[in-house]
């Protein structure tokens, strides 16, 4: 059995979204919907970073209350915030000097993921091939389930 299989031993999952995920899930039924069956059945723990919490706020105008508000009420579960700290901040250091395509809020998404073991929700090709590279489970709904 895979180390990633979903939830075969009633595991609950954490999984970090970036930003473009997010703003699927919230603007695009058809991504929202791709997204609930991927994890239905399962049992699924969402975490926001809170700089990407910033940059939908900066790019999209939502607020971050607004952002948690609406995750927590689609998926019918408690959203967590996470605040980056030093540690993740000096992994995601590494990981840009060892990817190309790995910059900020990505690489950090990235560092935490490998930091707490969470999975990455993400449509971006690039932040899904260095995350799968260094052994992150990764998911999009674009694809229906994992890369």
């Amino acid at each position: 059995m895979s180390k990633y299989a979903l939830n075969h031993n009633n595991e609950c999952l954490t999984v970090i979204p970036d930003t473009n995920g997010i703003i699927g899930i919230l603007e695009n039924h058809g991504v929202l919907k791709r997204t609930i069956q991927l994890f239905q059945g399962h049992h699924v723990k969402l975490v926001l970073l809170t700089c990407v919490l910033k940059e939908i706020q900066h790019v999209r105008g939502y607020s971050s209350s607004e952002v948690v508000s609406q995750i927590e009420h689609l998926f019918h579960t408690k959203v967590s915030i996470l605040k980056v700290t030093h540690d993740i901040k000096t992994i995601a250091s590494e990981l840009e000097s060892r990817y190309v395509q790995a910059h900020f809020p990505d690489s950090l998404l990235v560092a935490c993921a490998l930091a707490c073991s969470f999975a990455i929700l993400s449509y971006d090709h690039g932040l899904l091939s260095y995350a799968k590279n260094e052994g992150v489970h990764t998911f999009t709904p674009k694809y229906g389930g994992h890369r």
